[in-house]
């Protein structure tokens, strides 16, 4: 019967080790059971406590402690289960009792040695474990300096937004900012720069699983809201003004709705509805270029079916007026936009003196059509990791009111032209602030 207890030991030994060697060190998804259920696990008792609090502040301090506590409490896990396992062989290769057994495990793995060894078969086993603990904290602590290398290369590119735009981001603030500090249309947002970001960091995450749940430093700001925000800029800009599309345009979006589909695949409950990369390709490409959508999709027929006296009520008959969210019924389910949400945004323009055209209705069905792509993937994700509640980021359970971005640099440009001679007046405040967006140092006119 020992002998049974031994052999079971081993296995239960192996599995653990399995499945810690594919969650820190194989760089792809898990499919140890084991890990997804420690996962799960750990990443349920660290968001339930999160309805207990009313405000979002309170609600992204909690997240932003308990993410890391999780990751703690994960290698605690492993530590226990190597334990209970090495006991049970300890158990099954000597005479000594079930509490014997595994307080000479844990005197083993623990490396504190306060225990000897009662005969060869436990021997062999002491040393396994000892040097089995060593090499299991130091895999963990190689894997937390690989999380912060990743955290840091990733937070480098939302704050660069959030300089340019304030937070938190929001896509119809990025076009109207650039407008405003006078930067070339194509550098709204700055495209071969995000296309690398966006590559890296599905790297990042496919090598670093935990990255995804750690927030950023503000409660302001959030990667999964600060993608989606650069995406609409680019589907905006393009809606707008269809000649003006590039191809990296199009590389942008489809890079941004891949990483996004690969985070969400890595994410229990949210892999369903995934796009394979052919069909995310083709329909970006049908959405950018003007031509129409299948018949079968859910925007196109919501879109057509869409009363045009709906879209004019209360605007005196202008289409381009803002209408009151009150009178505004209709809701695009795969755009997750409303008609109200997009005055918004072209109101945010027009304060701007953004360019725009006379008839914003073909716009509207374009934005729609791009968007569909990759705003379900990515509101869910919203919702999953309790993103900022920013504009046109869906909806957050429990329900939360919408943070507005704070435009900082528009808030700055009037005082600080004002002051003659000062190198941050006029156009030399656009160069500067310009610099500062592409990550350089120094201030220079």
């Amino acid at each position: 019967m020992r002998l049974v207890l031994a052999i079971l030991g081993f296995v239960l030994t192996f599995g653990v080790l399995v499945a810690l060697v594919q969650l820190m060190l194989v760089p792809r998804q898990t499919r140890s059971p084991l890990a997804r259920a420690v996962t799960a696990v750990l990443i349920w008792i660290s968001k339930a406590p999160r309805r207990l609090f009313v405000s979002y502040t309170t609600q992204d301090r909690w997240l932003a402690g308990s993410a890391s506590v999780a990751m703690l409490l994960e290698l605690l896990c492993y530590v226990t289960l190597l334990i209970f396992t090495f006991g049970v062989m300890v158990y099954g290769l000597t005479d000594l009792s079930a509490i014997d057994a595994l307080y000479q495990s844990g005197s083993t793995f623990t490396t504190l040695g306060i225990v000897e060894p009662v005969n060869t078969s436990s021997a062999v086993v002491t040393f396994a474990a000892a040097i089995l603990g060593v090499v299991v904290i130091a895999i963990f602590i190689g894997y937390l300096m690989s999380l912060a290398a990743a955290y840091s290369a990733r937070e480098q590119g939302i704050v660069r937004t959030s300089l340019m735009v304030g937070e938190p981001a929001w896509g119809p603030a990025i076009l109207a900012q650039a407008n405003a500090l006078q930067l070339p249309p194509a550098d709204a947002p700055n495209t071969e720069a995000w296309i690398d970001w966006l590559c890296d960091l599905r790297t990042n995450q496919a090598i670093n699983p935990h990255l995804a749940r750690l927030r950023s430093p503000s409660k302001s700001r959030h990667w999964v809201k600060s993608i989606l925000a650069v995406m609409d800029s680019v589907s905006l800009r393009i809606a707008l003004d269809p000649q003006a599309a590039r191809p990296q345009d199009l590389q942008l979006l489809t890079e941004g709705a891949v990483t996004l589909d690969t985070v969400a695949m890595q994410i229990s409950g949210l892999t369903e509805g995934s796009i394979p990369l052919r069909e995310l390709s083709v329909r970006l490409r049908e959405a950018v270029t003007g031509v129409p959508q299948k018949p079968e999709s859910a925007v196109d027929q919501q879109i057509e079916a869409e009363p045009s006296a709906m879209r004019q009520a209360g605007t005196g008959g202008n289409p381009d007026a803002i209408v009151p969210p009150a009178k505004v019924t209709d809701e695009l389910v795969e755009a997750g936009l409303t008609r109200a949400d997009w005055d918004r945004g072209i109101a945010a323009l027009r304060q701007a003196d953004y360019p725009l055209p006379e008839d914003l209705g073909p716009a509207w069905r374009r934005f729609c059509g791009i968007r569909s792509v990759y705003a379900p993937t990515a509101q869910a994700l919203a919702q999953e990791f309790h993103a900022v509640p920013a504009p046109w980021s869906g909806d957050r359970t429990p329900p939360l009111a919408t943070m507005w971005p704070k435009d900082l640099l528009l808030e700055q440009l009037p005082e600080s032209r004002s002051s003659p001679g000062s190198p941050l007046s006029g156009a030399g405040w656009t160069a500067a602030t310009f610099r500062l967006w592409q990550g350089e140092t120094r201030l220079t006119g």
